[in-house]
């Protein structure tokens, strides 16, 4: 998945900003199973593999629309403030209807 992500990018380094989102959403997912009282069983290990690629997905749109604002011509650290707020709604969108299903 990293070289697929590195050819698509061109560099190394943004696919490895991706992945290191994914260890993020581990211990999150087994804390949300902890709260409804639920066990790991194949259902939510399938879940949890979900959502780990829409943790991913996220990554992949938030470092794609950084580097277009940043080829229009907008410096880094405004480009990762402005994705990261334009991103922020569809992501949490998401998110929550997940969580209500």
């Amino acid at each position: 998945m990293y070289m697929v992500l590195a050819a698509q990018f061109e560099s190394f380094t943004y696919p490895f900003i991706i992945m290191l989102t994914l260890p993020l959403s581990v211990p999150f997912a087994l804390f949300s199973l902890w709260i409804h009282g639920t066990r790991l069983e194949p259902l939510e290990r399938a879940g949890d593999v979900s959502a780990a690629g829409i943790v991913k997905k996220n990554g992949i749109l938030q470092v794609d629309y950084t580097n277009r604002l940043r080829a229009e011509g907008m410096p880094v650290g405004d480009a990762i403030l402005e994705a990261n707020r334009v991103r922020l709604r569809p992501i949490l969108m998401t998110t929550l209807s997940i969580i209500a299903d």
